[in-house]
């Protein structure tokens, strides 16, 4: 058999590049996908546009697991405003929840069912004053780094300025986010008494 000409050799492996593009490996993907999730924990960033002339103030936070277990996934509060001062019923309020980049892919999987893309708050869970607010997402999954016909668990909700503040009353907050129990720990709950008053009118 012949072997290709250099002409040939340039065709076949310009067409297996273009297909690696179009069709990347799944460990590239899964680093991909982890930059969404990077953040330090208890950040708060506040981000101004002049061109739109929009700011935006976020909290993150690399939420723990119960019982000791490894953190799984983070949540990104942002307040979302014109101009650079918040203003009673001109800010927009929402919280993106993401899997942490070594989460354990065996405990959930919510591509798989629903249930599993839903947020939940309980605030003061173990008193007879407890409350619980409970979330759908706004919209899910981003497709932008991963094979065709996977997504990146990312969830966004939206939050009312009322139940904000109802987060950063209670001494105690557990919950449920993408799936995994989490407990905030009193730091957080301090990171999210601060973002309240930074951003809330």
């Amino acid at each position: 058999m012949m072997a290709p000409s250099p002409s040939s050799r340039r065709c076949i492996l310009g067409a297996f590049s273009l297909a690696f593009l179009l069709h990347p490996s799944p460990s590239a993907a899964q680093i991909d996908a982890g930059l969404l999730a990077k953040g330090r924990d208890r950040e708060i960033a506040t981000f101004y546009d002049a061109s739109s002339n929009r700011t935006d103030v976020t909290l993150t936070l690399v939420l723990p697991g119960r019982g000791g277990s490894a953190p799984q996934s983070t949540m990104m509060f942002t307040a979302q405003f014109p101009g650079r001062t918040p203003g009673a019923g001109a800010t927009q309020y929402f919280v993106r929840t993401h899997f942490m980049p070594r989460a354990d892919p065996a405990r959930r999987d919510p591509r798989t069912s629903l249930e599993g893309r839903d947020l939940t708050f309980e605030l003061d869970p173990d008193t007879s004053s407890g409350i619980r607010l409970y979330f759908y997402a706004g919209n899910y999954g981003y497709a932008g780094f991963v094979p065709p016909g996977d997504e990146v668990s990312l969830a966004f909700f939206t939050l009312a300025p009322a139940e904000l503040k109802a987060l950063a009353i209670p001494h105690a907050i557990t919950g449920r986010a993408l799936g995994s129990e989490f407990a905030l720990d009193q730091g957080q709950l301090g990171a999210i008494r601060e973002f309240v008053q930074r951003t809330v009118r």
